[in-house]
């Protein structure tokens, strides 16, 4: 019968050795958890990018809520990205360009709904501004002016077929103009009632 002998301490270091392994393991494991994490959070930029982008395709100035939305989910996500952290190195440079990228092309969208609005808004002071100018002519124009007359008919005639031919893709509503037009067009028609009145008795007297 063979009998092993085994040398003092032996035992003991086959032991330690046996720990370090398991404690190398893990720290692999984690780092491959901590990795995994940093992937997936990648992963998860990419892919709201993505999402973002389709998204904006198919928005136009007229939707509002939808383009702060996506805003607000920018946004969000900027601030997630910037509060990571993790002990191993990452770099989301390029999925953040990516994500800075729609951001402006959201903004885009967003400044030009902005002029968009104001341009309406122009529009619909001038058409305000000219409705009160014919509504004053016509309260104070006189039966004896006929070039004046015809001059204020024009300007109506020209205020309607401007609002008539007002487009845009937002909503708007020009109905502040109706008093003012509504009041010259009567004064006008008054003027214009009075002088043929007039005329009619100058042609009576001369017949």
């Amino acid at each position: 019968q063979e009998f092993m002998i085994v040398p003092f301490g032996f035992e003991t270091f086959d032991t330690q050795k046996g720990s370090l392994t398991t404690g190398l393991q893990d720290l692999r494991d984690k780092r491959q958890e901590e990795l995994d994490i940093i992937s997936g959070f990648e992963s998860d930029i990419l892919s709201k990018v993505d999402d973002y982008s389709t998204r904006l395709g198919d928005m136009g100035i007229a939707d509002a809520d939808k383009i702060q939305a996506l805003r607000d989910e920018i946004s969000d996500l900027q601030k997630s990205s910037g509060r990571f952290s993790s002990e191993l190195g990452f770099d989301f440079g390029d999925e953040l360009a990516e994500l800075s990228g729609v951001s402006r092309d959201v903004n885009r969208l967003s400044d030009k709904r902005d002029a968009e609005l104001q341009r309406i808004s122009d529009f619909e002071t001038n058409l305000l501004d000219t409705a009160r100018g014919i509504e004053s002519a016509a309260e104070t124009g006189s039966i004896y002016n006929a070039n004046n007359l015809n001059a204020i008919a024009d300007a109506i005639r020209d205020l309607k077929a401007d609002r008539a031919g007002f487009t845009s893709e937002l909503d708007f509503d020009f109905g502040n103009v109706d008093d003012p037009l509504s009041q010259g067009e009567t004064a006008l028609a008054n003027l214009q009632a009075e002088r043929k009145s007039a005329l009619d008795d100058i042609l009576s007297n001369v017949e």
